[in-house]
């Protein structure tokens, strides 16, 4: 026998309780059921260490492959700086073209040129190639193609950046 709030309660050995005045005590609610689903044998709530553990190897894998996607992005950002270096790099050289003397423009005397100084910051080994072609025919032309090269971080060849473009010689008016 129990007394809980002033009531007497029996507890007998069928396992219904009773109060004091005979009748069957009622089932508990839904809700008290739920409540009480979660708690352990000795009546505790909480996590096992078992789905803290599952709980813990979910929230790595999901931080290990967040922080794989962040340096994927990293590369391919880096990469995209250099290329746009590259590319700014061979339109300054065409447009350095465009304005030089006819005679200058040979195979003879142009081969390579100087890397500026932003190439050279982000891209130390970059090979600067110029080849000049004849192009046959009236009027005189030049093919002129421009190419940035470099490797990667891990000592690949990346994708060159190249430009071409065609001068002419300027006629001479009789």
């Amino acid at each position: 026998m129990r007394i809980y709030s002033g009531r007497l309660v029996t507890s007998l050995a069928s396992g219904v309780r009773q109060h004091s005045d005979d009748a069957p005590s009622p089932s508990p609610s839904p809700h008290h059921r739920e409540a009480h689903a979660s708690r352990s044998p000795d009546g505790r709530r909480g996590m096992t260490l078992i789905e803290v553990g599952v709980a813990l190897v979910v929230l790595s894998a999901a931080m290990m492959a967040l922080v794989q996607l962040v340096g994927v992005a990293a590369r391919q950002r880096r990469a995209g700086d250099q290329r746009l270096i590259a590319l700014q790099e061979v339109a300054n050289g065409a447009e350095r073209l465009a304005i030089a003397r006819w005679e200058d423009l040979t195979p003879e005397k142009l081969t390579t040129w100087q890397p500026s100084a932003e190439l050279s910051a982000v891209l130390p080994a970059a090979d600067c190639h110029v080849n000049i072609r004849e192009e046959a025919g009236p009027p005189a032309a030049r093919r002129i193609a421009l190419r940035v090269a470099w490797t990667n971080a891990v000592g690949e060849q990346v994708a060159p950046v190249e430009l071409t473009l065609w001068r002419y010689a300027a006629e001479v008016r009789r």
